[in-house]
């Protein structure tokens, strides 16, 4: 359908993908920017999502952005962290990112200074495909809803989605809703998620 592809319309040109790693609850994020040009008379002139996910927990936010300047997203991704705190996360570590200009700019790297977060770029890699297949998800959930509701408001609608993503699915690879990863089954969520026989060793640049 044309309203799934526009909803996942990616902002680059794609390029294969390498597995993330990560150790544990908050170590790594992935960030990405869906595009929602289309819909933006119908959404007071939201045109973008900044969508972020812990590569772990599988938990996940979501923002609107009117524009996708670095102002903007850095003030959003700031939010988000907030946000996150609020809900007994933290600011990760390391935030994998593609290396479009919305996150490689003063502004953003000011907000990953401040809260002492290292971005990364895989090696000849544009986004994490975790992040994409959340955006597929959202995609999916945000066209069952235009198709009962007959409208395409999405901006009276992305955290409801959010939260029943959240709080309400069980998410397939670690078998349990991402709300309920916490510290004392982290152990058993690491093991649902990686061999500890082949660990994989991403070869990633820190900027």
């Amino acid at each position: 359908m044309i309203l799934a592809k526009e909803l996942h319309k990616p902002v680059r040109k794609k390029f294969p993908k390498r597995r993330i790693f990560t150790k544990g609850i908050d170590d790594t994020w992935a960030a990405d920017l869906v595009i929602m040009r289309n819909y933006s008379d119908e959404n007071e002139g939201y045109s973008y999502i900044l969508t972020v996910i812990d590569t772990f927990s599988k938990f996940s936010w979501a923002l609107e952005l009117k524009k996708k300047d670095g102002i903007n997203v850095s003030e959003a991704f700031q939010k988000i962290i907030k946000q996150a705190i609020s809900q007994n996360h933290q600011a990760p570590n390391l935030l994998h990112t593609d290396k479009g200009l919305e996150f490689e700019n003063k502004h953003f790297k000011k907000v990953l200074h401040e809260y002492g977060i290292k971005m990364y770029h895989t090696q000849n890699e544009e986004k994490s495909s975790i992040i994409e297949r959340f955006n597929r998800t959202l995609n999916n959930k945000m066209r069952l809803q235009f198709e009962v509701t007959n409208s395409k408001k999405w901006i009276k609608i992305l955290q409801s989605l959010i939260y029943e993503y959240n709080f309400k699915d069980i998410h397939r690879s670690i078998g349990m809703r991402p709300c309920e990863v916490n510290k004392s089954n982290e152990d058993v969520v690491f093991h649902k998620l990686f061999s500890t026989k082949n660990k994989p060793k991403p070869k990633i640049k820190l900027v």
